[in-house]
């Protein structure tokens, strides 16, 4: 995400990079490590305790969850629709001060502007691995199927004026689907983070 919930530190907010090909890292991710390199004992305990609990719940898209040096965001996904998967990166920098990270994150669950969880560092690891497993870049038949799904289920969720999910979810179908995994993973589930992942679980993405 952009420096919030990803992060939300990017005025575009977009925390999603398309690929060609492979899924080649783009020249403007730098100094890529292992989260294990993470060296604030919280964000290296919430970063991995995020995987295995989205793993255990929806199983992962990718493998390659990673830190590395990110401008203007806290994470993003590197996605490759003709492989339809994707590569993680957390920033360095952020994930380094779990204090300054959780604050950040909390301030803006304040202002309405990110789905709500309990678990703000997770929070921004479920996020960006909910991109690998859908996003409309994908282009495998059980994703544009429940592509299908998830856009009608965003369009009924703009037009109900509803902020269950945070601003953030309103950007797009992506962010939405993002948030709502989030949601359905770290927070209480309502109707439409229950829906996505039920979606999700349908077409065994």
């Amino acid at each position: 995400m952009g420096k919030s919930s990803g992060g939300i530190r990017n005025s575009s907010r977009n925390d999603i990079i398309k690929v060609k090909g492979d899924g080649s890292t783009p020249s403007s991710v730098k100094n890529i490590g292992s989260i294990r390199d993470i060296t604030d004992k919280v964000s290296n305990r919430e970063v991995k305790r995020a995987i295995s609990k989205y793993h255990s719940r929806i199983g992962l898209n990718t493998r390659e969850v990673k830190i590395a040096d990110l401008k203007n965001a806290y994470g993003i996904a590197i996605i490759s629709p003709s492989t339809n998967s994707g590569t993680v990166y957390l920033d360095r920098k952020a994930f380094s001060n779990s204090k300054k990270l959780i604050k950040a994150d909390k301030e803006e669950y304040r202002r309405g502007e990110k789905v709500h969880t309990n678990k703000a560092i997770q929070h921004t690891t479920i996020h960006e691995l909910a991109h690998t497993t859908w996003t409309n870049h994908h282009s495998g038949t059980k994703h544009k199927q429940a592509g299908k799904e998830i856009s009608k289920l965003y369009r009924e969720y703009k037009r109900s004026k509803s902020n269950s999910l945070g601003e953030y979810a309103s950007t797009n179908v992506n962010e939405f689907y993002a948030e709502g995994m989030s949601k359905a993973i770290l927070g209480k589930k309502d109707k439409y983070s229950s829906k996505l992942l039920s979606i999700t679980k349908k077409y065994k993405l």
